[in-house]
């Protein structure tokens, strides 16, 4: 937790091929708009990615796909965030991301989610 925001990372690889990039899907979630956007700022601006050479640099590859306030649904107040953010998860299928992003976003995470993965 940082800055007010909780930071949830999943990777999958398409079809379970190792050989192939990862999808790399993180969200932040935030008690207030504010602490999102300076979270953001933050990663933008510090070097928190590593080149080909081993040198520090800036996260160029990132885009958002979605932005804006949550609901308070059944889904976003029942996920133990602990749980959640444990490394035990880090890997997970593109089946079990779906359904943890239509936990938290609702319909409006799923469609940002299946428009960026086409």
């Amino acid at each position: 937790k940082e800055l007010d925001a909780f930071l949830l990372i999943r990777q999958c690889y398409p079809n379970h091929d190792f050989s192939k990039k990862p999808l790399i899907v993180v969200a932040v979630v935030g008690d207030t708009t504010d602490c999102v956007q300076q979270f953001m700022k933050r990663w933008r601006t510090s070097r928190v990615d590593v080149d080909s050479r081993g040198k520090s640099c800036l996260e160029r590859m990132m885009s958002v796909l979605v932005e804006g306030e949550l609901a308070k649904t059944e889904g976003i107040m029942g996920l133990d965030w602990d749980k959640a953010q444990s490394e035990d998860g880090v890997n997970t299928s593109v089946e079990q991301l779906k359904v943890l992003v239509k936990s938290i976003g609702g319909e409006l995470w799923s469609k940002a989610f299946e428009t960026d993965r086409t």
